[in-house]
């Protein structure tokens, strides 16, 4: 059992101690949160996109990983054209998520189980040219023990390729990665679309690995890994130090489990990549669903020892006891009102979010007219266009990053409102003075912190308030932009460039008039195309906007239920002790103690374990 398996284990027993512990005390929102922090550690999730250009062996090093040859499709001719997704179930099965409605459950995606084995007929373009299939992913599920921890592996189509689509999938995929996992080639140099495209990992993302995969075919596999580290470092202004390059050989690692050589094994590379795959990648994230879970259990405890609290400074004061009664009544009466129907905050928290999504969304749209117009500016010119491909891969690349650009920063906009609001409406839930043992979680209980820089650092952030992880924003922009983009390109880029070609003409006449119906040709083809990739992008921010309203909004409502509940059970505590013979008080006060001591020896648990989780996330 690895680490973090280990503290994983210790924190989901801590939850059974919690709720045994507090059973009498946790207010019932409270109790639903922790049972609801406690079934998000169980499912977590963190998803490792895996990407680089076609033809790089992205499949063949995803079954050497999992050591299933045949999982994902890798024959001679074969072209990944569609996400897949792998992660930890019960038992092996498969199902393909499509583009259009259930229309057994409207709104929904329509998801149909097949067999595993079928994966090719979905997710390659030999089997499913230009997507005429409209499948959005597949997503398979093996009981491996590897991503029993929540990993999720994210195979994407590989960037550089003719259909352009496949470069937009992977490009949309990578502001909502966890980490990635890129792949490049021993015997190919590092293309600038490659290093593009690590260029934009890294800037989304903290974790970041490059595995260098046919490293049978070199004669210093070092020296390859060496070259291509120093060639990113260069292209992505990045310190060699800093960056996880790792040399493979999907070849050598299935020829020694054939043959059981563990030095064959040694020399694949796999034993290095997996430590970092499995031990420092899955750790790293892994340490951040930890550190939330704990979250939720300081907040249940802090809650439920409160009226404990409360009652006993009550109890030992004397005269203080018509004190705390009144302060924790007109805390009451606070939390009450935040919770009411017509609390001014709901109206408030939507509007400030209004307004911060005002700008990025005019900036969303002043980028697409940008693009729009160096793309007109481009078909304008006194000659043909000499690379029309490339000018069509520079469209979409950049329309997908317009769109990611938009919804990678609304998340941080919403953080800052987020915390704003969380300190306006949190009610503090003991008396002035009354202590209470070791932590104590007010306002703070729902601060954010982040876990590295990028889009990957609001991870806390994204879990706590829903809707924004990786395999959630699926159905975002990648699940808005590309399909558009696979949809209205996947038959254009064959019959366009031809239309840019130019050359053979009899004079310049005809050679002027033939550049012009060219390019009026093209622009006929792509500027539709722009508009409905603009409204579907529009329409996905949208949708972001009101889910972090609808997400935010709840989480606040049941903070302040959770507060109302333990002051009101505070209040009724006092309402009883009044009731009290002052012998009666006296063994009340004893068992008081009593349970604060239990209460105590619970909290010193819970920090010795976030020190653990704290210690994995620091390796």
């Amino acid at each position: 059992m690895s680490a973090l398996d280990e503290v994983r284990r210790a924190v989901l027993a801590a939850f059974d101690e919690v709720v045994k512990l507090a059973d009498g005390e946790l207010p019932a929102t409270r109790r639903a949160m922790l049972e609801a922090g406690r079934a998000r550690l169980r499912r977590g999730r963190y998803h490792v996109v895996v990407c680089g250009e076609f033809r790089r062996g992205k499949s063949s090093l995803l079954n050497a990983l999992v050591e299933r040859p045949r999982l994902f499709p890798v024959d001679i001719d074969v072209t990944t054209a569609t996400v897949s997704m792998l992660r930890w179930g019960p038992q092996e099965r498969a199902f393909v998520v499509y583009n259009e409605d259930d229309p057994q459950n409207p709104g929904m995606p329509l998801k149909v189980e097949v067999d595993i084995s079928d994966a090719a007929a979905y997710v390659t373009e030999q089997a499913n040219p230009g997507n005429t299939k409209k499948v959005a992913r597949l997503v398979m599920e093996l009981p491996l023990e590897q991503l029993s921890t929540g990993l999720v592996l994210v195979d994407t189509p590989g960037a550089g390729s003719v259909n352009l689509a496949h470069t937009a999938a992977t490009r949309a995929f990578l502001p909502n990665a966890d980490a990635v996992l890129f792949v490049g080639s021993a015997v190919e140099p590092f293309s600038t679309v490659e290093l593009d495209l690590l260029r934009l990992a890294l800037q989304y993302n903290p974790i970041v690995i490059t595995a260098i995969t046919m490293i049978d075919k070199v004669a210093d596999p070092a020296a390859a890994a060496a070259r291509a580290r120093a060639r990113i470092a260069e292209h992505t202004a990045t310190s060699p130090d800093l960056l996880t390059v790792v040399p493979v050989s999907s070849f050598r690692k299935r020829d020694a489990l054939d043959d059981e050589d563990p030095d064959l094994l040694a020399e694949s590379g796999f034993p290095e990549l997996e430590r970092a795959l499995w031990d420092g990648l899955a750790v790293a994230c892994g340490a951040a669903q930890l550190s939330n879970a704990l979250d939720a259990l300081d907040s249940a405890v802090t809650d439920a020892l409160a009226p404990i609290a409360n009652e006993r400074a009550a109890l030992q004061g004397g005269e203080q006891f018509a004190r705390i009664d009144e302060e924790l009544k007109a805390a009451r009466t606070r939390a009450a009102g935040f919770r009411s129907a017509g609390a001014r905050w709901r109206s408030d928290l939507q509007d400030d979010l209004e307004r911060a999504a005002r700008p990025i969304r005019e900036r969303m749209a002043a980028d697409f007219d940008a693009i729009r117009t160096a793309f007109v500016q481009e078909l304008r010119g006194d000659r043909p266009v000499a690379d029309p491909q490339g000018l069509l891969r520079q469209v979409t690349e950049q329309l997908v990053d317009a769109a990611n650009r938009a919804t990678a920063e609304m998340p941080r906009v919403a953080e800052d409102i987020a915390a704003r609001y969380t300190a306006l409406t949190s009610t503090t839930v003991t008396a002035g003075g009354v202590e209470t043992t070791g932590l104590h979680v007010e306002v703070a209980d729902l601060q954010l912190s982040k876990v590295g820089e990028g889009a990957a650092g609001f991870v806390k952030f994204r879990q706590r308030y829903g809707g924004f992880t990786a395999g959630a924003m699926v159905g975002g922009v990648v699940g808005s932009v590309v399909p558009v983009i696979g949809t209205v390109l996947g038959g254009l880029v064959g019959g366009v460039l031809g239309l840019l070609a130019g050359g053979g003409q009899a004079n310049q006449d005809a050679a002027e008039r033939d550049r012009r119906e060219r390019a009026a040709e093209l622009r006929e083809h792509v500027m539709p195309m722009m508009q409905s990739v603009q409204a579907r992008a529009r329409e996905a921010f949208a949708e972001q906007q009101r889910d972090l309203v609808r997400s935010l909004t709840r989480s606040l409502d049941e903070q302040i239920t959770s507060e109302l509940e333990s002051l009101t059970l505070s209040v009724e505590r006092l309402n009883d002790d009044r009731q009290r013979a002052a012998a009666d008080r006296t063994v009340r006060l004893r068992v008081l103690a009593e349970t604060v001591q239990r209460y105590g020896e619970t909290q010193a648990r819970l920090r010795a374990l976030r020190r653990r989780a704290e210690a994995l996330g620091s390796r």
